[in-house]
């Protein structure tokens, strides 16, 4: 439980100034603000399970939200975007390796919220897959997890690439995470 504490003076003042209340009134009032101070803390103690919830799922129940385009130009710059369909907990990036090598990431947004932390571009190799049955598996995926927002319900989660090569490449990727739907 979660209580305030006020000093004996305050407590004085407080009741000289209650005396004059009907004690029926009082009661009641008091009865009211315990019950929202239960409110309150059960709800607290409800995000911290959530939160419990979140960190205990298994990384075996990742799921991919794809990303893909068709023959972008030599030098283009573009947004590939996803939209899913449920509250999602994007964690890693990985890139084709067939098409990493021409490309670089130039931004993660959810939304029109940016999560890149400066202004210069990552090579897309940096963002590799990684295979289920790698013994490092879980070392390699901390390694590379990356630490954004929650996507809500039918908002945007984008990433803009650049094609770096002379000639128009496809570009396509996964990003692996959470379907919060059922949890929060």
């Amino acid at each position: 439980m979660i209580y305030a504490t006020i000093s004996d003076a305050r407590k004085e003042q407080l009741l000289s100034e209650l005396a004059d209340f009907d004690k029926d009134d009082l009661r009641a009032l008091c009865i009211s603000l315990k019950v929202e101070n239960e409110a309150l803390v059960r709800k607290a103690e409800g995000a911290v399970l959530d939160a419990a919830r979140i960190r205990q799922i298994d990384v075996k129940h990742q799921i991919p939200l794809g990303f893909k385009i068709e023959k972008l130009a030599s030098g283009a710059t573009t947004i590939v975007a996803s939209r899913p369909q449920t509250v999602f907990r994007p964690v890693r990036l990985a890139v084709d390796p067939e098409c990493a090598r021409f490309f670089e990431i130039h931004d993660f947004r959810i939304g029109n919220n940016s999560y890149l932390l400066s202004g210069n571009s990552w090579p897309a190799t940096c963002f590799p897959p990684i295979e289920a049955d790698d013994p490092d598996f879980k070392a390699k995926a901390k390694q590379l997890r990356l630490d954004i927002g929650l996507v809500q319900i039918a908002q945007d989660l984008s990433i803009t690439i650049r094609n770096l090569s002379e000639a128009p490449r496809n570009f396509r990727a996964l990003i692996w995470g959470y379907d919060l739907a059922g949890v929060l």
